[in-house]
């Protein structure tokens, strides 16, 4: 790992670019293509990386509301109050109620009244899983003004703009809901 460390800093854009010429040329003696004939290609668009996963509409509201719980815990951990001490049992709660409504999705009907009920399921399962995210959510908002109006230590001014960073984000996926 550290002869990989110390040799990529020397890839500079010119040995780069050698290093391209080589590979084509290459290719070509592999391919047995002539000078006069046109060399078609094919090529992959860049990789980006990012985490949004597939599907997006619920995971991405239990995501933000995972660092809500979990910072807001920690956050209230430091100033001793109680309010977030079952803070990985909400988290559970939550994720148990997303998987339930992920998983209406994935039964079948066959006749229409059967789909009828089926569709019932599915909104239901998901309107409870809103309806408790937004409890948690109230509930973190509220810690965060009474912890704002207690005083918060200036180390902690970055933690709580976290929080509110994810707050944004889960509002937005409610509301996208």
């Amino acid at each position: 790992m550290q002869t990989l460390k110390d040799n990529v800093k020397l890839l500079t854009p010119e040995l780069l670019e050698q290093i391209n010429q080589v590979v084509v040329q290459a290719g070509h003696i592999l391919l047995k293509k002539k000078e006069s004939e046109a060399l078609h290609g094919r090529s992959d668009s860049f990789v980006v990386e990012t985490n949004v996963h597939y599907p997006t509409d619920i995971n991405l509201l239990f995501d933000a509301m995972r660092k809500i719980i979990v910072l807001t815990a920690r956050l209230s951990t430091r100033y001793q109050r109680s309010d977030w001490r079952q803070f990985a049992y909400n988290v559970r709660h939550l994720k148990r109620l997303m998987r339930l409504a992920q998983n209406k999705k994935r039964i079948g009907g066959k006749t229409e009244e059967q789909k009828e009920k089926r569709e019932l399921l599915i909104t239901k399962a998901h309107q409870e899983y809103l309806i408790v995210a937004k409890r948690y959510l109230a509930k973190a908002c509220g810690t965060l003004k009474s912890l704002e109006e207690q005083g918060l230590k200036e180390m902690d001014i970055v933690l709580i703009g976290g929080i509110k960073h994810f707050i944004i984000h889960a509002n937005r996926q409610y509301r996208a809901n």
